[in-house]
């Protein structure tokens, strides 16, 4: 092999592997968003999850507790993963969590209030579950 033949290999394999390793990064950051979004929607449902214990337990009561762990527990996930946005997408996550699960107490309380009067302990629990809801909505902001 002459001299330009073997410059010509060396350039092509250094090619093929900056390609691969661009490839490769790319498939990690993908891989790390799509789990940045899991762990940002997980925490979410625990937040909505939160709001909704709140009016049935304390704050030290074992259910209540658990979920509390669990929420620290992803955060530390997610700050693991460096994202730097993260703390922004779990709040419009939790706030849209919050959002679609205040809505679903509304329009069940609404439905009910025609064969339950609002002194009905289930009228009194979905009541409860929506203020403390807003009250976290308010917190988020």
């Amino acid at each position: 092999m002459n001299r330009k033949q073997i410059i010509l290999i060396a350039c092509a394999v250094s090619l093929l592997s900056v390609g691969a390793i661009a490839t490769r990064q790319i498939e990690s950051k993908s891989t790390d968003e799509v789990l940045v979004k899991k762990l940002t929607q997980q925490i979410a449902k625990l937040e909505v999850k939160q709001a909704l214990l709140a009016s049935i337990y304390t704050q030290d009561a074992p259910q209540f507790t658990q979920v509390i762990a669990e929420k620290v527990n992803l955060a530390q996930r997610l700050e693991q993963l460096q994202s730097q946005s993260y703390k922004t997408q779990v709040v419009v996550a939790t706030t849209n969590a919050l959002e679609s699960k205040l809505g679903e107490l509304e329009v069940e309380y609404a439905k009910d209030s025609s064969k339950l009067s609002e002194h009905h302990p289930v009228q009194q629990i979905r009541q409860s579950q929506m203020n403390n809801i807003r009250q976290r909505l308010i917190a988020l902001h």
